[in-house]
């Protein structure tokens, strides 16, 4: 088994997407905030902290300089890439569809890598899931501002 950037299509580039691993405060917290931010400092911008996170859990380290370090190289292979394609990561889409084309593909994904579907089957699925979720959103938005 080897590590490789995502696939694209002929004549494209490999894009990965931004996004994850969020650490979210609580409104409730407002009292905390200062020790809130201190941790948030610690946890994302401490050099050992994110050493640690890479070596032990397999955390991308948010640092960039880390993705040179060879001790991280040597223990986590994928860092190997991840550093050329954070380079290359886009946004992910802007759509109030987002949540639900993106629970689509996953579960055609999922029925093409348990080979339930063929990978074209699951293209085809996913492309009338996607269109149709669309339309139906795109339908209940003029209702609900004609209403």
């Amino acid at each position: 088994m080897e590590i490789t950037p995502l696939p694209y299509n002929e004549g494209g580039e490999s894009h990965s997407g931004l996004g994850g691993w969020n650490m979210y405060v609580n409104a409730a917290s407002e009292d905390k905030l200062d020790a809130i931010w201190e941790f948030i400092q610690f946890f994302t911008m401490n050099d050992e902290q994110q050493r640690f996170r890479v070596t032990s859990g397999g955390f991308l380290p948010p640092l960039k300089s880390l993705y040179e370090d060879q001790e991280i190289l040597d223990s986590q292979p994928v860092v190997s890439i991840a550093g050329d394609a954070l380079e290359r990561a886009l946004t992910r889409p802007i759509s109030p569809f987002y949540s639900d084309v993106s629970l689509a593909m996953q579960r055609q994904f999922a029925e093409s890598l348990k080979g339930t579907v063929t990978p074209e089957e699951a293209a085809q699925n996913l492309q009338q899931e996607i269109t149709s979720r669309i339309e139906l959103g795109e339908r209940l938005l003029v209702e609900d501002r004609s209403g």
